[in-house]
């Protein structure tokens, strides 16, 4: 049977054109350049309980089918992938939007920026689709479920069971997303609040109703959140040996606290052997002049310093000192290479548990200054002026979202706005706390600011 709303591939002759371009694009990179390696490589091609399980079991997957050849195959699968999500996002958001000709091909550009400002401006010049990184498949779905939300919000799905459909599939690609990238558990509170704010917009139900559904959708996600930590317990258990959930945070989060501290700090901690081990690793870290005392310069350059002696101090520093620790108190060493990682993650975060209620002021001020730099790549890069351009963007943002919010409490472009906002908020500050706001984590929401950027504009000029 056809329907009339049935999905095309198609709906004019531009459809065709906007889909060449990703083909062009990604086609020449998996045509033209080897898949390439980065630092966390090794980790996902050998399921390690430190990485999430999905990209792993992924690989682990290319690895059995393809063997020697599966590096070939994940480049053409990544390319391949985000060659149909980057297509399929631009006409639903060109659909939502109303947008015609220009526009349309100006979103394309915008959902591809990021497939190009890695390769060209950050540190490391990796194409994205063509590295054995979680950011090969996690950007393509990320872009489909924020799609999905935009048209929740903007009540594109027109009768419940479509409404409900794309609920779940919100959900489910939450989940998915998550179990590819911790940062993305993000995007569970994102749909439950974009649920709840609809289900409170509808007119057509009472308090009672409306309190009953938001009550289903919360235990929906927390049901989801509980089935995500049984299944990444279970890969871990199966794949390592050890049941245990992804363990990679602690030595980063400790590597932020001991930037800050100082070495009086160490009273803090109460285990005598462990209280050696923070007084040198604060002394060394100091020795080499990364800690925060050295940081100079505005707010940019002193996240700059941060983010270049991060690695150093969590690598060479914690990681050396804590196996220390650890083969003195357990008798682990390299030889049990998996059982040492999991207890310095638990070491580590025992430390900062003790610690950082006690240097709490100090962290947060750090903590800012690494989350400005997370703003900043989240719309531009760090370059030049681009900082200030970047704080002006946002607050043409705002300022646009609350004009038409004071016209018309429901507008859709204000409130797309917003939820854009609000996501870029949770990426940063939820980055921030472990780790730096490196490029890669932050582009996700580039394409989805400045295209609910032009909404906000354009919504303003016609009124």
């Amino acid at each position: 049977m056809r329907s009339k709303d049935r999905i095309k591939i198609f709906d004019d002759r531009s459809d065709i054109v906007l889909l060449l371009i990703p083909i062009i694009l990604f086609g020449f990179f998996m045509l033209f350049f080897d898949v390439a390696e980065c630092g966390d490589s090794f980790q996902y091609e050998h399921q390690f309980p430190m990485r999430e399980p999905i990209y792993s079991l992924l690989l682990q997957l290319l690895q059995f089918v393809f063997k020697d050849f599966y590096r070939t195959a994940l480049g053409v699968f990544q390319n391949i992938l985000a060659v149909i999500c980057t297509y399929w996002s631009c006409r639903r958001i060109s659909k939502i939007y109303g947008f015609k000709g220009i526009f349309k091909f100006v979103s394309l550009s915008l959902l591809l920026i990021p497939h190009l400002l890695t390769p060209l401006a950050s540190k490391t010049h990796l194409i994205i689709t063509n590295t054995i990184m979680t950011e090969g498949i996690s950007i393509s779905i990320y872009y489909v479920w924020f799609t999905i939300l935009m048209g929740i919000l903007w009540d594109i799905y027109n009768d419940e069971g479509k409404k409900r459909s794309a609920l779940v599939a919100a959900l489910i690609l939450s989940l998915v997303l998550s179990m590819i990238r911790g940062q993305m558990i993000l995007c569970m509170p994102i749909l439950l609040l974009t649920a709840c704010f609809k289900t409170i917009e509808n007119k057509n139900c009472d308090i009672k109703s409306k309190l009953k559904q938001m009550l289903i959708y919360c235990i929906f996600i927390l049901l989801t959140l509980a089935l995500r930590s049984v299944l990444t317990v279970a890969y871990n258990s199966i794949e390592s040996g050890y049941a245990v959930k992804t363990v990679s945070s602690g030595p980063m989060l400790l590597a932020n606290i001991a930037y800050v501290c100082d070495e009086e700090d160490a009273i803090y901690i109460n285990d005598p052997a462990k209280r050696d081990v923070f007084i040198d690793i604060i002394r060394q870290t100091d020795r080499e002049g990364l800690s925060v005392k050295y940081a100079e310069g505005n707010v940019i350059d002193r996240a700059r310093f941060h983010e270049a002696g991060h690695e150093t101090i969590n690598f060479d520093i914690i990681d050396p000192a804590m196996r220390g620790l650890i083969y003195t108190s357990y008798s682990v060493d390299e030889s049990d290479y998996l059982g040492l990682m999991i207890l310095e993650d638990r070491l580590c975060s025992e430390l900062s548990k003790e610690l950082l209620p006690h240097v709490i002021k100090k962290y947060l001020s750090n903590y800012f200054v690494i989350a400005s730099m997370g703003f900043v790549r989240s719309i531009a890069i760090e370059r030049s002026v681009l900082p200030f351009y970047a704080l002006l963007m946002y607050f043409i943002a705002m300022i646009g979202a609350v004009l038409l919010l004071i016209r018309d409490i429901h507008n859709k472009n204000a409130l797309t706005m917003l939820l854009v906002i609000v996501v870029i908020c949770g990426t940063v500050f939820g980055t921030s706390l472990v780790i730096q706001c490196i490029t890669r984590y932050m582009i996700y929401n580039f394409a989805f600011f400045y295209i609910a950027l032009i909404g906000v504009v354009k919504n303003l000029i016609k009124s």
